[in-house]
């Protein structure tokens, strides 16, 4: 006969086992969530003005919680934890920016895991995957099934998701209806209330709306935004005070921000924007002494290779100095290569080298037909490589000149080109339409011409315009056309 004593220790023993076992589970996941969390900390520490910390380093990270949370899923598979380790393996494959894989795994949730407590949750990163790998309507989907079945605070960070989206597709007056509907669902203290203000700031913002746009983002300022929406607001305030052309008020937004200490870590940023303002003002000298200090305070960051992009520009708009502008550039580029400001100005250094190039061809053949080709080559460098537009206008104007001189074929496009710059880039229709109008009366069979007609809504049916489509009409049967 098995004594009491017996029963009770085997009980005790497998009480001992059951709790054994559950801790292994857990300390897996546990492991797991840890590399996770870690992860975070180091994509948001990768955020912070100066990190050096690359993406590289939380990618890796988040990789080893993919393997150990697969771990919890293949040794454990009746654990408890395992739908919170899949979750967290497509949460981590979104950070990395392998969303094909993060989707898969949030499928891979709702087949397996229909009534799990993580559905809501696992909606909404299936939204953010969506939209981040360009899939619009679908994101619009997941996010609006979060509303149905998250909790109050996941259906808020939907809502705000929706209102988002609106915005990057340019629906600005709709997202602004969003943002508006989202705040008067918050309560007055609730942490996305700074957002759904700065989101209504921002639609405003593009729609050039810019005293509601400061309107919205003082609101902003006073619903206790994180440090960083903080500073985000007030800079795109003196960015809205730039455009109203009141840059005195801009500087002195961008002299409050300096004395925040809690935007102190923004300071290298503030002080770009100020020696921006210089530039504006026509204040080279002290704009390149600003930023001379500001690539002195900062070595090798993205402030640094900014500041010596923006010295080059200056070197190469305003002074003329080709030379010392690609010198800045360079030393630009060797900064923060990765940084956008040294990716331009690599690009900018090949479009001065391509520059001299095309001047040196253009001087070579003193005026020839051969030169007509470089001269075309250096407008079109001008006008969209580097933003010059006097300086493409008047070599546009110059190979008219010659053309009219050396080969007529190559007028019609300089004309052309002209009325283009005067329509679109310096907004004089008046000229514009003259310009437009020569090319039409003087060479009315090219297509040049045809498409000058649809800039001006030229739209009679001139013996011109019939004679072209009759020469067209000959020229396609000519090739077997019916």
């Amino acid at each position: 006969m098995i004594s009491i004593r017996y029963i009770k220790l085997s009980f005790v023993l497998l009480l001992l086992g059951t709790v054994s076992c559950n801790s292994v589970y857990y300390n897996t996941y546990f492991n797991a969530r840890k590399q996770y969390h870690l992860a975070d900390l180091k994509r948001l520490e990768s955020e912070t003005p100066g990190s050096r910390i690359t993406p590289a380093v939380y990618k890796q990270i988040y990789m080893i919680a993919i393997k150990k949370a697969s771990a919890v899923i293949e040794l454990h598979p009746n654990s408890k934890w395992v739908d919170d380790s899949i979750l967290m393996i497509g949460k981590s494959f979104y950070w990395r920016g392998d969303y094909g894989d993060a989707l898969t795994k949030f499928q891979e949730m709702q087949e397996n895991f229909p009534q799990s407590d993580l559905i809501p949750e696992t909606l909404y990163w299936q939204g953010l995957t969506y939209w981040a790998s360009g899939q619009l309507n679908e994101a619009r989907l997941s996010f609006a099934l979060v509303g149905e079945r998250g909790d109050a605070d996941l259906q808020a960070k939907a809502r705000l998701a929706l209102a988002e989206i609106e915005v990057a597709e340019e629906n600005y007056e709709d997202a602004i209806e969003a943002y508006q509907d989202l705040r008067n669902t918050l309560g007055k203290k609730h942490s996305l209330q700074a957002q759904a203000w700065r989101g209504i700031g921002n639609g405003h913002f593009y729609l050039r709306h810019y005293n509601k746009a400061l309107e919205a983002y003082q609101h902003a300022l006073k619903s206790r935004p994180s440090t960083k929406i903080n500073f985000e607001t007030r800079a795109r305030m003196g960015e809205v005070l730039e455009l109203q052309g009141k840059l005195e008020e801009a500087q002195q937004m961008y002299e409050r921000i300096l004395k925040i200490k809690r935007l102190k870590i923004y300071t290298p940023e503030v002080r770009i924007k100020q020696a921006n303002l210089h530039t504006l003002l026509g204040q080279h000298e002290a704009a390149l002494e600003s930023y001379e200090a500001i690539a002195k305070d900062n070595p090798r960051t993205q402030y640094s290779a900014e500041a010596y992009y923006r010295m080059g520009l200056i070197e190469q708009k305003y002074r003329k100095d080709l030379d010392q502008a690609k010198d800045y550039f360079n030393k630009a580029s060797r900064e923060k290569r990765s940084s956008d400001a040294a990716i331009q100005a690599i690009q900018r250094g090949k479009d001065l080298s391509a520059l001299e190039r095309y001047i040196k061809q253009i001087e070579k053949e003193k005026g020839g037909k051969r030169s007509l080709p470089p001269m075309f080559e250096l407008a079109e460098l001008y006008l969209f490589r580097l933003g010059e537009l006097d300086s493409a206008l008047v070599t546009y104007r110059r190979a008219l000149t010659v053309a009219d001189t050396v080969d007529v074929s190559y007028a019609p496009k300089a004309l052309f080109s002209i009325g283009v710059i005067q329509a679109d880039s310096l907004e004089n229709q008046t000229e514009a339409r003259e310009t437009f109008q020569k090319l039409i009366d003087t060479y009315p069979l090219t297509d040049y011409a045809i498409e000058a007609r649809k800039r001006i809504q030229y739209n009679r049916t001139d013996d011109a315009l019939a004679e072209a489509r009759f020469l067209e009409s000959e020229n396609q049967q000519l090739e077997g056309a019916p």
